[in-house]
């Protein structure tokens, strides 16, 4: 019943909203974001749930706003603070080709991996980097716009790491944009270049 109230209330939202707007303004689908929306819960500690999984609200290197329920930091323009991380350091990577599990293909060395799994955060220990499927399914049905409502100060001008080695060139591992212009797409990056992080669990 609770769920089923929470869908009607985001739908008559979206409904006044998309009523309210400006025919001029970009058109977006109200009712589509609604219904993503609500398969989200916002946990009111800095995690947002989506079905089993628990993201952390804000990138790494964002600090959680309790009192306004935002991501902050000291960053210039558009990062809000974001940390930019490897996958692997050079070193590493020519030392062992991967920081990733060759029979998972998913990672378990590096500094994008280490930011999450040193991580203690809203009670818990066992944030992770997201696989490639976790990240790309985090941005399935929003635009930047709607995102914005679940994951307030995302920046927008790098991708965001995923775990997920290219298995056919493991120098290469997955990322997704979130972004406005190229929100959701999903390319390779070189696994010495520098990404956002959002950690899960």
């Amino acid at each position: 019943m609770k769920s089923l109230s929470k869908v009607i209330l985001l739908l008559s939202v979206a409904f006044l909203l998309g009523f309210c707007s400006d025919s001029g303004d970009e058109e977006l689908d109200w009712a589509t974001a609604a219904i993503t929306l609500s398969g989200f819960t916002d946990n009111g500690d800095g995690t947002v749930t989506q079905g089993s999984l628990i993201w952390m609200k804000c990138s790494q290197g964002q600090v959680w706003d309790s009192a306004a329920n935002v991501c902050s930091g000291t960053g210039a323009g558009t990062t809000y603070g974001a940390y930019s991380l490897a996958y692997c350091e050079q070193a590493t990577l020519d030392a062992s080709g991967t920081c990733s599990d060759l029979t998972s293909y998913e990672a378990n060395d590096g500094p994008a991996y280490d930011s999450c799994a040193n991580l203690t955060f809203a009670g818990f220990s066992d944030w992770r980097l997201p696989t490639r499927y976790e990240l790309d399914l985090l941005a399935e049905g929003f635009s930047r716009e709607f995102f914005l409502y679940m994951f307030p100060q995302t920046p927008d001008d790098k991708y965001f790491w995923s775990g997920s080695t290219d298995e056919s060139d493991t120098s290469v591992g997955y990322t997704v944009s979130f972004a406005k212009n190229t929100f959701g797409n999903v390319e390779k990056g070189t696994k010495t270049g520098v990404k956002y992080v959002r950690c899960v669990r």
